[in-house]
């Protein structure tokens, strides 16, 4: 499903490619979003990144966030395609210093195990994006509410 989703937004992204592109960072919930749960932080950023390359402004939100390009498919397939710049010593910026503006701030997790319950063990194997979106709205809503014992 995830693989299928990143090659039709990159089909389309190379068909029309948007005129100008805005990441808004101003205030983004860090931890357990993108819904108010136990582990969720409503954190103020005061930045936006905007471009007219989409690959470019994820690069670059990224980097903010201090994740690599490694770890993220639709870039990874991006650049495998020649769709936008992947190269970040080709993005000219404007505005503020990059390394002046990184972020520290908790992700989501990646895995479902890393979602800590007490007294629960969750053991999950290979989930498309979709079950492991409903699993970890799930096991979130369950931790934000579950009463203390």
């Amino acid at each position: 499903y995830k693989q299928d989703l990143i090659s039709n937004i990159l089909d389309v992204y190379s068909i029309k490619k948007p005129n100008l592109v805005i990441n808004d960072l101003f205030d983004f919930l860090e931890g357990a979003g993108p819904y108010v749960y136990k582990d969720s932080n409503l954190l103020h950023t005061g930045l936006v990144v905007v471009g007219r390359d989409a690959v470019a402004v994820d690069l670059i939100t990224l980097k903010l966030f201090n994740i690599d390009l490694l770890n993220s498919d639709i870039l990874l397939e991006a650049q495998n395609r020649n769709l936008g710049i992947t190269d970040i010593s080709d993005i000219n910026l404007i505005g503020e210093n990059l390394d002046n503006s990184r972020l520290e701030a908790k992700l989501s997790v990646y895995r479902l195990d890393d979602i800590n319950i007490k007294n629960t063990t969750i053991n999950a194997g290979r989930l498309c994006s979709g079950c492991f979106k409903e699993a970890y709205h799930l096991l979130n809503f369950i931790k934000t509410h579950m009463t203390k014992d």
